[in-house]
């Protein structure tokens, strides 16, 4: 589901809802033990952030959330 979501997004060019999304799947991947590959998604998401690519404060609040659970589980 997460991946029909990233594609949705990549192919109507919503940035929110690709970061987000990155984001959920990245945690998701870290928390199916597949650390490296979801770190990856996630520094993704956050290289948008950095980019000033989220528009909504909600979708970077999750962002970080997802971020901070996903390091939480790795610890």
């Amino acid at each position: 589901m997460l991946r029909a979501s990233l594609d949705i997004a990549r192919r109507f060019d919503d940035s929110d809802l690709e970061l987000v999304t990155l984001a959920y799947l990245g945690a998701s991947l870290v928390h199916g033990d597949r650390t490296e590959e979801g770190m990856f998604l996630l520094d993704e998401a956050l290289a948008g952030v950095a980019g000033r690519e989220v528009d909504d404060f909600v979708v970077l609040q999750e962002i970080f959330c997802q971020l901070f659970a996903a390091c939480e589980h790795s610890a």
